[in-house]
């Protein structure tokens, strides 16, 4: 994920129009969530929900086709072909929803470290170019 947030001297993440979603993650939707200690390589819960938000637009999007396109299973509707312009427009990234996790108890996603990373390069490079 972190090279979907390369930085490029843009407002955008990656030069790119990117849709962003944060999804929260309740007590009662798991009962791992007390668990705050993961197995080495495993995600943490959070991140975990974080992963799934591209999957879920994914799916109602091609529902959406469906539903009023008509549009078969393996082509491209409007609702897809309008969902594929965010984010980088080619590669295995096209289209992607970059999802963020926010716990009940304050617990974040990694994603919110990416993000602020960027947020913080673009400022600082904005600062540098104006007091130069």
């Amino acid at each position: 994920m972190s090279e979907l947030l390369q930085f490029t001297g843009s407002s955008r993440l990656n030069g790119a129009d990117t849709l962003v979603d944060i999804k929260g993650l309740g007590i009662g939707e798991s009962s791992d969530y007390n668990s705050f200690c993961t197995e080495q390589g495993q995600l943490k819960l959070i991140d975990h929900r974080a992963v799934k938000v591209h999957e879920e637009y994914c799916k109602a999007v091609k529902d959406l086709d469906s539903k009023y396109h008509n549009t078969p299973d393996d082509e491209l509707g409007p609702a897809k072909s309008a969902f594929l312009s965010f984010g980088p427009v080619a590669g295995k990234y096209e289209g992607t929803v970059f999802g963020l996790g926010l716990g009940c108890f304050g617990k974040l996603s990694a994603g919110f470290n990416y993000i602020c990373t960027f947020i913080a390069r673009n400022c600082a490079i904005f600062y540098l170019r104006g007091s130069l």
